[in-house]
């Protein structure tokens, strides 16, 4: 099955079935798109919080310095994002709490992984 659009991520026949239910279909951006929204400058020092996405929360981790870059390949996907080294890049964004990194182009259900710049 092919799905309608790649922000959604769904089949066609599901996000029908989400407007006809009535159900807010869920999207993502991708991580250039959030770079864009932010104003990131790439490369550039950043103050980030890292955390792992369990179903609708996160557990956020310690506050730590990084270099954030651009890269053509973040992911196991092989996907373009931004990338904090030490093998960690994220190429999704989302505008739920408060924009956030996420680690694949899906939606954030589908994540484990986030990054927030704090600073």
């Amino acid at each position: 099955m092919e799905t309608e659009n790649r922000s959604t991520n769904l089949t066609a026949e599901e996000i029908e079935v989400c407007r006809r239910a009535g159900i807010p279909i869920p999207t993502f951006k991708t991580a250039i798109e959030g770079i864009q929204e932010t104003g990131l400058k790439l490369p550039g020092k950043y103050v980030v919080k890292m955390g792992e996405i369990f179903g609708n929360k996160i557990q956020w981790g310690q506050e730590k310095n990084v270099e954030l870059s651009f890269v053509n390949k973040c992911n196991l996907n092989d996907e373009p994002g931004i990338s904090i080294g030490e093998g960690w890049g994220f190429a999704g964004f989302t505008e739920k709490k408060g924009g956030i990194f996420l680690r694949y182009q899906e939606i954030f259900e589908a994540n484990e992984h986030c990054l927030k710049i704090v600073a």
